[in-house]
């Protein structure tokens, strides 16, 4: 009977060693990559649910992080894990970042019911880009909405002068402050002023409308990262402090998204325009896929608003801002009662 023979251990070649080798780096790489995505993101949620921007060392990851940034956390993370075989903790990433996905949306998506009035105001404010995307598509996209009254910023190129010809706006009055701001209205600009902001500017006019006196005040905050936007929001509050009381609009980039405790000294005399009556997305920057919300209007409590949307272009890096307000009973008679329909874009016909 012949012995039973040993069967040979089984020898690994160097090639699989490598293998093995390979894929124990990715993991060691990957897991590591994964929590420093799932902790960034935790991060910003926490932050957003706690302080926002009013520690001024954390504001500028503040204001970088909306939710739906911080969903693109746990979605990049779900995809590492899954490329190491981790699948149920790829899931579980992979369900945090709908998760944020959905409330982010949810939180920027409103449908209040346009309103229309016949003596309402048109308001249009724009940050048009310097005309990066041509000067005749620019005043196309204006001539469309064909606003009552209108405020642009970074409305020229770099060292020269803002022309309001440029925007199809020539033969309108107009205010305009040197190689930024331009304040244009179909109706009558009187007492047109600059304002130093510290870190921004802002111009402000009395715009003579057939309901009475509207304050007009456009604005345009310095976007670098660490600077304080509550000391900029607090000097503007003191120029509106300054100002004659009249029912007043203020319009503007101001680089800060709208939950910023930044605006509290201002929320405290004004409202939020597109809070009121808004309908779509709230979000402005960037375009075409905005994802922050950083142009705005605010109201004064005299007046009411229709309507605010902002309309898709691709003839700037923002989304322009439309509304319909009215200064309110103080300023003229008529009919306050709005009735239901579309503000969409007018014609001057008829007006």
């Amino acid at each position: 009977m012949d012995a039973p023979r040993l069967a040979k251990p089984r020898q690994r070649t160097v090639s699989g060693r490598h293998e093995d080798d390979r894929g124990g780096a990715a993991t060691q790489r990957a897991i590591p990559v994964s929590l420093v995505l799932l902790g960034g993101a935790s991060a910003a949620v926490l932050l957003r649910l706690t302080a926002r921007d009013a520690v001024p060392a954390l504001a500028g990851f503040y204001y970088a992080t909306p939710l739906i940034v911080a969903a693109a956390g746990p979605a990049l993370a779900a995809l590492t894990l899954l490329r190491i075989g981790r699948a149920r903790a790829a899931a579980a990433s992979l369900a945090a970042a709908i998760v944020l996905g959905v409330i982010w949306l949810g939180s920027i998506y409103h449908e209040a019911p346009c309103v229309a009035s016949s003596d309402g105001v048109q308001v249009l404010f724009w940050n048009v880009a310097r005309g990066a995307a041509g000067w005749e598509r620019v005043a196309e996209e204006i001539g469309r909405f064909d606003p009552d009254v209108a405020g642009f910023v970074e409305a020229t190129e770099l060292g020269q002068g803002v022309v309001p010809e440029r925007l199809g706006l020539g033969d309108r009055p107009s205010f305009v402050v040197p190689g930024e701001i331009l304040i244009s209205s179909r109706w009558p600009i009187i007492d047109g002023r600059s304002h130093d902001l510290g870190s921004g500017r802002a111009a402000s006019a009395r715009v003579e409308t057939p309901a009475g006196p509207l304050q007009v005040v456009v604005v345009d905050f310095d976007n670098l990262p660490f600077n304080l936007r509550r000391k900029t929001v607090q000097r503007l509050t003191e120029i509106l402090d300054g100002m004659t009381p009249l029912p007043t609009v203020i319009m503007g980039d101001f680089n800060t998204p709208i939950d910023a405790t930044a605006f509290e000294p201002l929320r405290r005399r004004f409202r939020h325009a597109f809070e009121l009556a808004g309908r779509g997305l709230l979000v402005t920057w960037p375009s075409p896929l905005p994802v922050l919300a950083l142009d705005h209007v605010w109201v004064s409590v005299e007046c009411e608003v229709w309507c605010v949307r902002h309309p898709f272009t691709v003839r700037s890096d923002h989304w322009p801002v439309v509304a319909t307000v009215r200064g309110g009973r103080e300023v003229g008679g008529g009919d306050l009662e709005p009735r239901v329909g579309d503000s969409g874009p007018r014609s001057s016909a008829g007006r």
